[in-house]
């Protein structure tokens, strides 16, 4: 890997293949969600990290200090670290590297599932309102194509911009929002709140088409 940043002067992230082992060092799995942002359109780069990411094999490899400090931490929220590969990739490369492998070992708390997870990451005061976590995933996501548009012109276009990033949100809505239903209450909260109204209005979405297509799947 480190080669490879070496030799890729536009790389932001090398990353290369990941496992998951359990205390005794046994394999578990193999993750997938291999991502790779070196050709495509940075346009299409917040689509492509953020939705095609499964388990975060990213993480782990080899990020360029200069271009990681630049890395805007818009949110502290739930995916965290997916946002910030999203913000890497308008700025460096994103490439996968095989030949190699990177095991991870679960941290104490992991079977707590979202519980556990949000209170070592998340804030308290956003832990005690559930949809503002998620309200801050969607705002953060809007803005990266806000950025994102910048790096091609046609994308630049009024119209360009709202097919992109309606497209987004609307697919990570559709994609995350399950896990606002472990939350008694919470999809409910989350589709009537007048904030995501704005956002999703902003994307030429409304929220019942958004809700149509939840209870479609």
């Amino acid at each position: 890997m480190l080669h490879r940043a070496e030799s890729e002067i536009n790389a932001g992230i090398i990353y290369t293949d990941s496992s998951e082992i359990d205390e005794e060092d046994n394999l578990i799995r193999r993750y997938s969600g291999i991502v790779q942002v070196q050709e495509i359109n940075r346009a299409f780069s917040p689509h492509h990290v953020l939705l095609g990411l499964t388990h975060n094999i990213v993480w782990g490899g080899l990020w360029r200090e200069d271009l990681r400090r630049k890395v805007n931490i818009r949110h502290k929220c739930t995916g965290v670290d997916h946002f910030m590969i999203a913000e890497m990739a308008l700025i460096g490369d994103i490439i996968y590297q095989p030949g190699s492998c990177v095991n991870l070992r679960q941290a104490p708390g992991h079977s707590e599932g979202y519980k556990g997870y949000a209170n070592k990451h998340i804030p308290k005061n956003i832990r005690d309102v559930p949809i503002k976590d998620f309200l801050n995933q969607i705002e953060w996501a809007s803005s990266l194509i806000d950025r994102a548009v910048f790096f091609d012109y046609f994308s630049q276009q009024p119209a360009a911009t709202n097919l992109l990033k309606s497209s987004l949100i609307s697919a990570y809505i559709c994609r995350y929002v399950a896990h606002l239903s472990a939350i008694d209450g919470a999809h409910d909260a989350f589709f009537g709140n007048k904030n995501v109204k704005a956002i999703i209005s902003s994307a030429n979405l409304s929220a019942n088409l958004i809700e149509n297509l939840i209870e479609s799947t």
